[in-house]
């Protein structure tokens, strides 16, 4: 039986390492592209630039009739001021997040469609619908992805091939993104129903699903996977966040 071949664009997010963990523990042959971030075990490694469309067209075209899936994780926020951002920054903001999202999916989906089947999962965050409050790049970039799955979902859905957005929320590695422009920051665990913060393993079951066929109902869909944070409205415990 040919191998199920997963693409994971990022490495630098240690949700998507803990999926490349999980998947490549299930059976799945595992690329993970090394940008700088931490090693996950069981996987290959490769070292491509994500917004060059040459470079991933004939590297999925190679992977062929294998390549079952890709994932795309948002960039690591940068934090910077609109009021500090020059053209450049916008320019690195951008291509390392939208435009290389774009360029990934137009590469990754064309050998899809060619088989007949596959998955596009953009494991992005809250803020695509909610600001940092200390990096607008970032939320700019992922509202970009967010409206590139539904788009990708129209072209790609009917040949096949599934896309699916992941609003996760905020987990203890985010904490170092605390600010003043926003309280979402201030003891985050607060704000879950279960008063403390998701591990980097909590979307690891729900991506496995999204990569079967059980998941095509969903197509285009935005998932909240934030167990539940985006619904805290004030404080019901007693407790003052600040």
């Amino acid at each position: 039986m040919q191998p199920k071949t997963i693409f994971i664009a990022d490495n630098r997010e240690p949700v998507a390492v803990s999926i490349a963990e999980y998947l490549a523990a299930d059976g799945y042959n595992i690329i993970l592209n090394d940008l700088g971030g931490a090693k996950a075990e069981g996987c290959a490694y490769t070292s491509l630039d994500i917004a060059d469309y040459s470079t991933l067209s004939g590297f999925f075209t190679d992977l062929g009739s294998s390549l079952t899936g890709i994932i795309i994780p948002a960039p690591p926020i940068r934090r910077i001021s609109i009021e500090d951002t020059d053209e450049t920054i916008w320019e690195e903001g951008m291509r390392g997040g939208a435009l290389s999202a774009m360029m990934l999916t137009r590469a990754a989906g064309e050998t899809m469609t060619q088989n007949g089947q596959g998955s596009i999962i953009y494991l992005g965050s809250i803020h695509a619908e909610k600001p940092t409050g200390c990096s607008f790049i970032y939320s700019t970039a992922c509202s970009a992805v967010q409206m590139l799955c539904r788009e990708a979902a129209l072209d790609f859905g009917a040949k096949g091939v599934n896309c699916f957005y992941i609003h996760r929320g905020v987990m203890a590695h985010d904490t170092g993104n605390k600010n003043e422009h926003t309280n979402i920051y201030c003891r985050p665990d607060r704000r879950y129903p279960k008063k403390r913060l998701p591990l980097p393993d909590s979307l690891n079951q729900l991506t496995g699903f999204l990569l079967t066929d059980a998941a095509g109902p969903l197509n285009g869909a935005d998932l909240r996977a934030d167990e539940g944070f985006v619904m805290y409205y004030g404080n019901q415990d007693g407790e003052t966040i600040k």
